[in-house]
C-alpha cells in the first residue's frame, strides 16, 4: 500500500499526522515532508503560557535529569541508541532513542541528535527489542510505578541512645573568652556586631570606639561577636 493511501490526509488532526509519519515504517520523501509540515504546524500551537517547542524542551530536560539519575544510581536499566531495535536509523537519521526498562514495563522517547550528550546513560548499537508500547502504554507504566511505595530508610527513633543529646564533658565546656575591648590599646581594630549589623571598629584614645556607624561607648557592642582583632602598627604613624 502506498504512503499516499496510508497518510490520513490534511483534514486529520495534526497529532495523528505526526504519529502516522513517525510510525509509517518507511520514511519516503513524502513521509518526511508530511512529518515536517505537521511538526511545523504543531510548533505554532500551544497554550497561553508555553509553545509546544517549550513544552517538548522541558520534557526532554526533565527526562534527561531523571534518566541520568537512574543510570548513576543503578535504579533501572537505561540505554540510548541512534538506531531502533530493528537496526534502522531513528526516523531516517538525526534522532536517537532512549529506552528504560521499568518494573512496570518498557518506556522510550526520541530526541534530536543535538541533545545526545545531555543523556549520560550507556550508549548501545541496538536498544532492547521494542515491545510495541504506545505513548498511552508508557504513561500507564510510569503512573503504575509512581503508585508503588517508594523505598525509604528506617525512621529515626528519637528515644534511641544514638539520637540522645551528648552529655557535655569538662573539655567541651572549656571555652576561650572573647577579647575584651577594655584591654585593647588605642588603634586596635576589630570586627563586632552593633544592633543587627557587623562593622569594622577601632579603639580610640579617649576610650570610645568608632566605625562607619559613628562613635559610641564600648557597651554598644556585643562582646561575644568580637573577631579579627588587629593590633596597631608597632611604629606610631606620623600625625597628618
Amino acid at each position: 500500500m502506498s504512503d499516499e493511501v496510508d497518510y490520513p490526509g490534511l483534514e486529520a488532526p495534526l497529532v495523528e499526522r505526526v504519529a502516522w509519519a513517525r510510525h509509517a515504517g518507511v520514511m519516503s520523501l513524502f513521509a518526511k515532508k508530511a512529518l515536517k509540515d505537521a511538526e511545523d504546524a504543531l510548533r505554532a500551537e500551544g497554550d497561553e503560557h508555553h509553545t509546544l517547542d517549550e513544552l517538548y524542551e522541558y520534557r526532554m530536560l526533565y527526562n534527561a535529569l531523571l534518566f541520568n539519575e537512574w543510570e548513576r544510581n543503578g535504579t533501572y536499566p537505561v540505554v540510548k541508541s541512534m538506531q531502533h531495535s530493528d537496526g534502522e536509523d531513528c526516523f531516517g537519521g538525526g534522532w536517537f532513542i532512549v529506552v528504560a526498562e521499568l518494573p512496570t514495563g518498557q518506556i522510550s522517547n526520541h530526541y534530536r541528535l543535538e541533545h545526545w550528550d545531555l543523556f549520560q546513560v550507556r550508549s548501545v548499537a541496538l536498544p532492547p527489542e521494542y515491545d510495541g508500547h504506545t505513548p498511552a502504554d508508557a504513561a500507564k507504566r510510569m503512573l503504575a510505578l509512581l503508585s508503588q511505595p517508594t523505598p525509604t530508610t528506617e525512621p529515626f527513633d528519637l528515644d534511641s541512645p544514638s539520637c540522645a543529646t551528648p552529655t557535655p564533658t569538662a573539655q567541651d565546656e572549656e571555652t576561650v573568652a572573647p577579647p575584651s575591648i577594655a584591654d585593647m590599646v588605642p588603634g586596635t581594630t576589630f570586627t563586632a556586631a552593633a544592633t543587627d549589623d557587623v562593622w569594622r571598629w577601632a579603639v580610640r584614645e579617649d576610650g570610645l570606639i568608632a566605625s562607619a556607624l559613628g562613635v559610641g561607648p564600648m557597651s554598644a557592642l556585643d562582646p561575644s561577636t568580637i573577631r579579627d582583632v588587629t593590633p596597631p602598627p608597632a611604629t606610631p604613624r606620623e600625625d597628618r
